[in-house]
């Protein structure tokens, strides 16, 4: 479909954010321009929110646990789907006979 030249009947053609400044990542590979002593510096209130980048407070242990535990739910659940799709074809079977 081609573009029509109208703008949406509620744009009024102000800047809402200026994205210029904003660095994408390369689709090809690797940028040398992004190493670490290339890029420019951040705000530190960035880093305050990302908790996922700070010290962790839990031992590589406890994150073992958390992670086995999330595995077996999601397993659980699936097997339950697993077991209700079994129902719905046995009960089909027992409907064609």
């Amino acid at each position: 479909m081609a573009r029509s030249g109208r703008p949406h009947e509620d744009d009024d053609g102000r800047t809402i954010v200026d994205m210029s400044q904003v660095d994408r990542p390369s689709m090809f590979g690797f940028r040398g321009d992004l190493l670490p002593e290339k890029r420019r510096e951040r705000p530190q209130e960035r880093k305050k929110s990302r908790p996922w980048e700070e010290e962790a407070p839990i031992s590589h242990k406890e994150r073992r646990m958390y992670a086995l535990g999330a595995l077996k739910a999601a397993l659980l659940i699936g097997l339950a789907y697993l077991a209700g799709l079994a129902l719905i074809i046995f009960l089909l079977i027992q409907l064609w006979n």
